[in-house]
């Protein structure tokens, strides 16, 4: 196995964990701006139309950091196929190796989300 080819494979899992991870402080920001946003609104007592064209811009901005974060994941997973073709399965890289999580099972996700949806309605 090349150590050259290793020394390249890490480089590339190094940045791709690098933007996952500002993908994900992308979403914690703009997800914190319109909190802050809807809180100054009810502190000042302003009427709910006020910054409303503003509150959407931001909304669609997180929409599309989600959208960004589905493609890096999806890179992620392209990569780590590139890794087996390349002869590097065997291989950690990225801080600690792969960081797949394992399949839950149905019924983790099914009655517990959904009980907490009939609570907000």
């Amino acid at each position: 196995m090349s150590v050259t080819r290793r020394v390249i494979a890490q480089e590339v899992m190094d940045r791709l964990v690098s933007a996952e991870r500002s993908t994900d402080q992308a979403l914690i920001d703009t997800a914190e701006l319109a909190a802050t946003l809807l809180k100054a609104r009810l502190k000042i007592e302003a009427a709910a139309e006020v910054g409303q064209d503003a509150f959407e811009r931001i909304a669609a901005t997180f929409a599309a950091h989600v959208e960004g974060r589905r493609s890096i994941v999806a890179a992620h997973q392209a990569l780590a196929e590139v890794k087996v073709k390349m002869g590097l399965a065997t291989v950690a890289l990225g801080g600690g190796g792969d960081k797949e999580v394992p399949p839950q099972p149905e019924a983790v996700y099914a009655e517990p989300h959904l009980s907490l949806v009939r609570q907000a309605a």
